[in-house]
């Protein structure tokens, strides 16, 4: 199945307003495509142009991805990732705060080829698994996963409840005064 995939997420507070206030996913065009032990920034945004809740009163949060883990201290690469941040939003970001890092050895499972897709979810009875790992390494195989075992968890209980609602259903409907209730 090969190594997981690595990120290290850093955060800074801004003082006053983030440079933009549009709630989007920046996104690294510089052609990286695998930054382990750098700090090559793959991903940013400004959380709180999302939820101004994310940050106090005042105050903006920056939430910057990198692909891999850098062999820095987080001091040092939140220099890097603020050098980077300085080419892309101006000098500003060269004073944005640096909170907190999180170094995440594992954040996503390996996606490269071949990648075993439809990987069952039901294990047992009444025990069902679900994630991108029964799927692709993605959003996407997630929420396919995601919904794959939902339909496996309606197919396994559907025997159970649908007599014990169609009783409910009856009742219900005999206390309304209706005589019989079919389905259409």
């Amino acid at each position: 199945e090969g190594e997981s995939k690595k990120t290290t997420c850093l955060y800074f507070s801004i003082d006053g307003k983030a440079p933009t206030e549009e709630p989007i996913l920046y996104l690294n065009g510089d052609g990286v495509i695998d930054a382990e032990n750098t700090c090559k920034i793959n991903n940013m945004c400004f959380p709180s142009n999302v939820a101004p809740s994310y940050a106090p009163e005042g105050k903006s949060l920056v939430s910057v991805s990198l692909i891999g883990i850098p062999p820095e201290t987080d001091e040092q690469a939140a220099e890097k990732v603020k050098d980077q941040m300085a080419d892309w939003f101006g000098p500003e970001a060269k004073g944005w705060k640096f909170l907190k890092s999180y170094r995440i050895p594992y954040c996503q499972p390996n996606g490269e080829p071949p990648s075993l897709r439809d990987k069952e979810v039901k294990v047992d009875n009444f025990v069902f698994v679900t994630g991108d790992h029964r799927e692709t390494a993605s959003l996407n195989g997630a929420l396919r996963s995601g919904t794959r075992c939902g339909e496996a968890v309606y197919e396994a209980i559907k025997p159970i409840l649908l007599p014990k609602g169609q009783k409910l259903v009856d009742d219900f409907a005999k206390s309304k005064g209706i005589d019989s209730v079919s389905p259409s």
